[in-house]
């Protein structure tokens, strides 16, 4: 009995989750679909990591000294190992001297930009001393020394090392070369991690390797006092980028935090609808609307809107229709029956056609003809022999209400390629025919205007022809039959013997 309450139970819950709601959207040119909010970036805040490379120089040629004084040994091989290793890793964080060396803005010794592009205040910034960069009291830099602490702890370890003296010396040098590669391998992965950090630079990428907790913590501040909320530290890091420049003595690991505008906007999706067989031709597909101003973005998935994602739009269609007021609109014309699931949940079918529309939530089936936005959640839906499923328990994505309100829409249709070739075809043999049937005609009208004017001298002409011949032809058989009666008959050659006797 109590599985049978329990089966009735989870029914229910299942049932009272289901959802389809269709909309008629015949008289709505265009559906406004917003997909996220989003923070425009209207400056950086930066965040400065300076390294020592002198310092860190002068600790490896410290250890260079210490391996090669020690007595050869197992130890000391792989200490010197380890050594070249170290040097070569050095080496590929150090500026390359070229003979032409573009060099940024210098206080005795050139900067090298290794990743990221410099503005006008990275320029200002590493052309500061280390000393007016660590007492400045702008709130936009935050430098952290804990790295130069830390080499400068080894160098005072390894002079003591050097100074300190023991009575076992076998045993006090195998100890100083198992501390002295522990050290090298602490200054190699320190290395690698600085030349990971400029690699990943390059590509926009920010490593948590070479920053301390509290740089991490202070970024995830900096964050959320503009409204980011991150969940782990690391996640901050996303959301920022870095630059890297270098010179002999100093690299500087600058993050670019972003400074957002206080204003939240909504990104929205554009999705024009026919229209009375038309539908709007030109349109962008993502809109950011902050206020009265729209702005286009190539990033439509980023919260973080920068500068380089985004352009301010205005044009007679698309942002009059937002604003509700009166558009201009190019279109074309759109027939045929298109379904598009637009997320999942939100189905919208244009131009149906009294197709059959059918689901598992819905109180029956039904028949659709025109432009239809279909929710549904935690159900299916079949129509014109596909099926769309949606496990969805909450629709997120949200219609820009009110934006179609009381419209006003000049439409100005345009013809389908196609079909403006055909029209243009017959359009010209129809004209080409007109000609000729001039050119028919005026001949015609040439030959009878011709005609008219010699009908007369024509006609007599031909009748005397006829006259003539008929009154030769007369003449001469009457001539033919005088000319017979006059003519003596001459004697055939057997009258002759009759007449003698």
């Amino acid at each position: 009995m109590i599985r049978f309450h329990i089966f009735i139970l989870v029914a229910i819950i299942n049932v009272r989750a289901q959802k389809l709601e269709i909309a008629n959207i015949n008289e709505q040119p265009l559906l406004t679909l917003i997909t996220g909010k989003c923070k425009i970036q209207t400056g950086n805040i930066k965040v400065i990591h300076p390294i020592n490379l002198t310092n860190i120089e002068i600790t490896v040629n410290l250890l260079t000294n210490v391996v090669h004084q020690k007595t050869n040994n197992h130890l000391t091989e792989i200490a010197k190992y380890k050594m070249k290793e170290l040097y070569s890793n050095l080496v590929e964080i150090k500026p390359r001297n070229h003979r032409e060396r573009r060099s940024l803005e210098s206080i005795g010794t050139a900067w090298k930009w290794v990743a990221g592009n410099p503005d006008a205040e990275d320029l200002r910034i590493i052309n500061k001393t280390m000393n007016e960069l660590i007492t400045s009291n702008n709130e936009q830099y935050q430098v952290n020394e804990q790295l130069n602490n830390r080499l400068n702890t080894i160098t005072r370890t390894i002079n003591g090392i050097i100074e300190s003296k023991v009575k076992n010396r076998i045993i006090l040098d195998e100890m100083e070369t198992i501390i002295i590669i522990m050290k090298i391998d602490v200054i190699n992965k320190l290395l690698e991690d600085i030349a990971e950090a400029v690699i990943l630079s390059k590509l926009t990428v920010t490593s948590n390797k070479i920053l301390s907790l509290n740089e991490i913590f202070i970024i995830k501040k900096i964050l959320e006092e503009q409204g980011i909320q991150t969940d782990l530290p690391d996640e901050a890091l996303n959301l920022v980028q870095p630059s890297v420049a270098v010179n002999d003595h100093t690299l500087l690991y600058i993050i670019n935090v972003p400074q957002m505008s206080k204003e939240e906007g909504s990104i929205v999706r554009i999705v024009p609808t026919p229209k009375n067989g038309q539908i709007i031709k030109q349109f962008p597909d993502y809109l950011i609307k902050i206020g009265e101003t729209l702005y286009t973005t190539n990033q439509p998935t980023k919260y973080i809107q920068r500068s380089t994602y985004i352009r301010e739009y205005s044009d007679n269609c698309i942002q009059p229709l937002i604003e509700g007021k009166t558009s201009k609109c190019s279109t074309k014309e759109s027939s045929k029956t298109k379904i598009s699931l637009l997320t999942d949940g939100m189905l919208l079918i244009n131009n149906a056609l009294n197709d059959l529309l059918q689901s598992d939530c819905g109180p029956d089936d039904r028949n659709l003809t025109g432009n239809f936005l279909i929710s549904f959640s935690n159900c299916s839906i079949y129509y014109r022999n596909e099926s769309f499923i949606s496990s969805t328990k909450e629709i997120t994505t949200n219609i820009l209400h009110g934006a179609m309100h009381n419209f006003a829409m000049d439409l100005q249709p345009e013809d389908d390629v196609l079909k403006l070739i055909n029209n243009l075809t017959v359009s010209n043999r129809r004209k080409i025919d007109h000609v000729y049937l001039m050119q028919y005609n005026n001949k015609l009208w040439d030959w009878s205007l011709l005609g008219g004017i010699s009908i007369s001298t024509a006609l007599t002409i031909t009748i005397s022809v006829f006259a003539f011949i008929i009154y030769r032809k007369s003449l001469y058989t009457i001539l033919s039959k005088l000319t017979r009666k006059r003519k003596p008959k001459t004697p055939s050659p057997g009258d002759q013997p009759n007449q003698d006797a």
